[in-house]
């Protein structure tokens, strides 16, 4: 549930100011997901979202924890974890989704996703985490979408 995924972060954004660690977290939107659900119906859409899971979950570390954030976007935590190397993980999601479409009954489903970065930097609270990781997201949405941008 979302409420746990914030619980996890605070103790996550605890832990890194306890021992000065890295933490950086990726905010991503699936892309004209509405369009999946008005053309195929929500059964597809859910067979998307769960596709979508299993990619990102194969494509982090063991450590990572990946959360559903809202209707089609996801929340990924990526503990000792800087922004060049949260960028390169955030990439390497981007290209999985996009490399091969999701199978729905005989139908592939073509899936992009726009992914936002942002990393902790000592002073921020959770909510100002993922402010600058959504902010991020608006940006790659607003730059033509399946891409990855960091928080300025």
């Amino acid at each position: 549930s979302v409420v746990s995924a914030i619980e996890r972060l605070e103790q996550e954004l605890r832990r890194a100011e306890r021992h000065h660690l890295s933490l950086s977290v990726i905010l991503m939107d699936l892309d004209h997901f509405k369009q999946t659900n008005d053309t195929y119906g929500h059964q597809a859409g859910d067979e998307v979202l769960r596709q979508t899971a299993a990619r990102i979950q194969e494509t982090i570390r063991a450590s990572d924890i990946v959360a559903r954030y809202g209707g089609e976007e996801f929340g990924v935590l990526l503990p000792h974890t800087g922004l060049p190397e949260a960028l390169s993980v955030a990439e390497r999601i981007r290209e999985r989704l996009a490399a091969e479409p999701m199978r729905y009954g005989k139908r592939e489903l073509r899936t992009t996703a726009s992914l936002g970065v942002a990393e902790w930097r000592g002073q921020t609270d959770s909510r100002t985490l993922i402010g600058a990781a959504d902010q991020a997201l608006y940006r790659a949405k607003e730059e033509g979408r399946n891409r990855c941008c960091a928080a300025e």
